[in-house]
């Protein structure tokens, strides 16, 4: 008798969760760093254009 084949290897996790296209648990970082970037660039444009008088 014959002992059926393991179907383990089909139903790995890496078989059902692609690393494309990204999740936003693995953006999230990134976004919140632009964020903040852009954030700071608006702060110091506030505070060149108060100097000036703008």
């Amino acid at each position: 008798m014959l002992s059926p084949t393991p179907l383990a290897s089909a139903f790995a996790p890496s078989a059902l969760m692609p690393s494309w296209p990204p999740t936003l648990g693995r953006l999230a970082p990134a976004i919140n760093l632009i964020i903040d970037i852009a954030l700071v660039a608006f702060l110091v444009y506030i505070l060149v254009a108060a100097r000036k008088g703008r």
